[in-house]
């Protein structure tokens, strides 16, 4: 999923909102994270959570080697599935095999780099098909930060308030009608038309109580 929003247009809570019912719903045994909070305000509230494999990520510079272990966990799961005739992670759970998590990714302040990008085109293309999924989050969409190879990867897109009428276009591929008020947000997918939302209200010391429940 790509996730873009201005500064207090409601992104970074819609975030919290996503990691709150994963949270609530699936035990670390079924569920495992992987934050990357590049903006140094948002995902360090997580770092005690049992569901963490790797602490949180702080640096731009430390990225690439977490993106890499889940490319080649990618590759582990699908020889698996190839070897077993699975089709998906879904046929994977109904035939009772265990042993794989759902992983969840997320990347605030998501950045363009070349070799990062490269990576996690790889990672991201079919991941979900193998338990993988990946949430990237920027303050505004721009070219260089998502690529065309990229943007294929990510059918689910929500945008929050934006500055500009182009970067509305850039993160769901169409023009909006109407500019977003605080909390507002477009959500468009591969298999839905581009509808307008309010978000859940969320409040932060929810998601602390669940953490610490």
């Amino acid at each position: 999923m790509l996730i873009a929003g201005s500064s207090g247009s409601g992104k970074s809570m819609f975030v919290h909102s996503i990691l709150y019912n994963l949270i609530r719903v699936h035990s670390p045994k079924d569920l495992r994270l992987v934050l990357m909070d590049l903006e140094h305000i948002e995902l360090n509230l997580y770092k005690k959570l049992p569901h963490l494999l790797i602490p949180v990520i702080n640096s731009p510079a430390k990225i690439l080697n977490p993106i890499r272990w889940l490319e080649e966990e990618r590759e582990r799961r699908e020889n698996f599935f190839v070897k077993n005739n699975i089709n998906d992670f879904e046929e994977y759970h109904s035939n009772g095999y265990t042993g794989f998590p759902h992983i969840v990714c997320v990347i605030e302040g998501f950045d363009s780099d070349p070799k990062i990008e490269g990576t996690l085109d790889r990672v991201s293309l079919h991941g979900g098909t193998f338990g993988i999924y990946f949430i990237l989050t920027m303050q505004r969409p721009h070219t260089s930060i998502i690529s065309r190879n990229l943007k294929a990867d990510f059918g689910s897109r929500v945008s929050f308030s934006l500055s500009q009428e182009e970067d509305y276009k850039l993160i769901l591929g169409q023009r909006v009608g109407s500019p977003l008020s605080s909390g507002e947000l477009y959500y468009k997918s591969s298999i839905q038309k581009l509808i307008k939302l309010k978000r859940l209200h969320l409040d932060l010391n929810q998601i602390k109580l669940a953490i610490s429940s």
